[in-house]
């Protein structure tokens, strides 16, 4: 995703030379290709964008509100987090329709799928949350400071990397 651009480059990964560009909504800050579909994540348009993959048409446009700024996919669903409204937006795969919000506290700025969980890292209030995919409920929280930026997961040891740039430490958390 090209922000300043409000174009998704395509890349020849045989070459990873970049062959072409979509033009999306203005900041688009994540892609993700799932089911024959692209869903580019438009953060100044409030959009979650669907365009089909094969001929790049746009199929449907879903509105998640201003400061979107990250999505991962489950069995079922696209969850997006948007930090303006604390909120998770679950998007239903199947018909692209909105399967519903939960509200989390505390600037939620990223997420991962780990093993059946989705983990939440929340920038303000410091938390970690461990959350049931459908229907977006909580099962447990961490607290971890504040200064929460970014998670990865890392399937062969279980774990749950988050990163704290104001703390300038990385926690390591058993993935359940």
């Amino acid at each position: 995703a090209n922000y300043g651009a409000n174009t998704v480059s395509r890349v020849d990964l045989s070459s990873y030379q970049v062959t072409g560009s979509l033009d999306t909504g203005n900041g688009p800050v994540a892609v993700s290709k799932i089911n024959g579909k692209l869903y580019i994540l438009s953060q100044l348009s409030q959009n979650l964008e669907v365009y089909a993959a094969n001929d790049e048409s746009l199929v449907t446009v879903i509105p998640v509100g201003l400061e979107a700024c990250a999505m991962v996919k489950t069995s079922s669903q696209l969850v997006v987090v948007n930090s303006g409204s604390d909120k998770l937006i679950a998007v239903n795969l199947s018909d692209d329709s909105l399967g519903g919000t939960k509200t989390y506290e505390g600037t939620p700025v990223a997420i991962v799928m780990a093993e059946s969980s989705l983990y939440l890292a929340s920038r303000d209030s410091g938390y970690l949350y461990e959350v049931s995919p459908v229907p977006l409920t909580l099962v447990d929280s961490v607290s971890l400071g504040s200064g929460i930026e970014n998670i990865a997961y890392e399937p062969s040891a279980g774990i749950v990397m988050v990163a704290s740039t104001s703390q300038r430490k990385i926690y390591l958390v058993n993935a359940k």
